[in-house]
């Protein structure tokens, strides 16, 4: 099988991280608020606004356990459209548990609202919904340009405006953010929280308008604190969910195969791989055996292979007994070969050097097949006659 040329892989690379760097890029549905998201909707830039600004931030993505009074809680309220039955799941952060318990200790709570409907307040406010926004008591002591994406009445639907609640700022006579008192703390509430996002944060004058608002809830205090855990929602989105639902079909059609595949191998999760032990051939066998007879110089014990097979053939030859002693052997063959037999035993026993042995196995051979061939001779004649 010819393999892929590095040149095809580099290009896959490619379309994949561009595919990726793209799908950062295009419009997202819904609202994801989360302080140490970078998606859109997200407000890590305003996270990162309050660190340089000198502000000591905690992100809370479980609820909080003890909040100190100093500290500034900042909440982000997604809801729904006016005729929506997409109701958020909280449905006023106010009733959080951490709230209540900062508003009881004296605490100062900024609540921003912010639709869930992201897509369509970004496009609300790039066609130009960005007007100036001043304090109620003094319209020329500070005044902002930021962007907003819904209306007026929509705030008065989201915000409540209860009887407590006192105008803070302006935009066009329409309260945006409000003041109120609640236990033994404040609730500081922003009608349209589109300009704390990521998106817009850096245009216009809402990084400066939320600088002052949150400067003007903590008090002077520079210690704030984003309830990320009261969204009750998924957070900020994960990569797949940028790519689209076919990347999260793709990736559970992964996770399924690699079931499969492991499921076919036989490989138990948790349990130690068997050892598989590669079984010797004969062969091999002889070749290590010859090779630690050679390395050991053993040439006793290839001697007695030699004697061993010799003395069989020519048992063999004179039909006389395996079990039968040495000395009925050499009284029916010739005295050279009797000669060789004893100067391979002698040899064996001393375990000769391996020139010597080589000598003694070889002319121990010679003698044997000069007697079995002479024996054959003989037979072949008594044959004839």
């Amino acid at each position: 099988m010819r393999s892929v040329p590095r040149t095809i892989w580099a290009l896959l690379g490619l379309l994949v991280v561009a595919g990726f760097v793209l799908s950062l890029g295009k419009s997202e549905d819904r609202s994801h608020p989360d302080s140490l998201s970078y998606g859109p909707s997200g407000t890590r830039a305003l996270n990162e606004l309050l660190r340089a600004s000198g502000y000591r931030v905690t992100s809370a993505q479980t609820s909080p356990t003890a909040l100190k009074p100093e500290q500034t809680l900042i909440v982000f309220e997604l809801t729904a459209e006016v005729w929506s039955s997409d109701l958020p799941s909280l449905a006023y952060a106010e009733d959080h548990p951490s709230v209540v318990s900062h508003l009881e200790a004296g605490g100062n709570v900024v609540i921003v609202h912010l639709r869930q409907t992201f897509d369509r307040m970004s496009r609300s406010a790039s066609s130009g919904a960005t007007r100036r926004i001043a304090y109620a008591s003094d319209a020329s002591e500070f005044t902002w340009t930021v962007h907003y994406g819904t209306s007026p009445a929509e705030w008065q639907y989201d915000m409540g405006y209860g009887p407590a609640a006192a105008p803070l700022m302006l935009l066009s006579d329409n309260a945006f953010v409000t003041l109120e008192s609640l236990y033994e703390g404040r609730i500081f509430r922003v009608a349209d929280g589109l300009s704390a996002t990521n998106r817009f944060l850096d245009l216009a004058d809402n990084a400066s308008f939320w600088l002052h608002v949150i400067e003007t809830a903590g008090g002077g205090a520079r210690d704030v604190v984003f309830l990320d855990s009261a969204l009750r929602s998924e957070g900020a989105p994960g990569v797949l969910s940028l790519f689209g639902d076919w990347a999260r079909y793709a990736w559970w059609q992964l996770v399924i195969l690699f079931a499969v595949i492991i499921y076919t191998l036989g490989k138990p999760f948790g349990l130690p791989e068997p050892l598989l032990v590669r079984e010797g051939g004969r062969r091999e066998l002889v070749d290590a055996v010859a090779t630690l007879y050679k390395r050991s110089a053993a040439t006793d014990v290839a001697l007695r292979e030699v004697l061993k097979n010799a003395d069989h053939l020519v048992r063999k030859r004179l039909n006389i007994s395996i079990d039968a002693p040495p000395h009925l052997r050499n009284d029916s063959i010739p005295e050279s070969l009797a000669e060789a037999f004893q100067i391979a035993e002698n040899a064996a026993t001393a375990k000769a050097p391996p020139s010597i042995a080589r000598h003694v196995a070889n002319r121990l051979l010679s003698e044997t097949e000069a007697f079995l061939g002479h024996k054959a001779a003989d037979r072949a004649r008594r044959r004839r006659r």
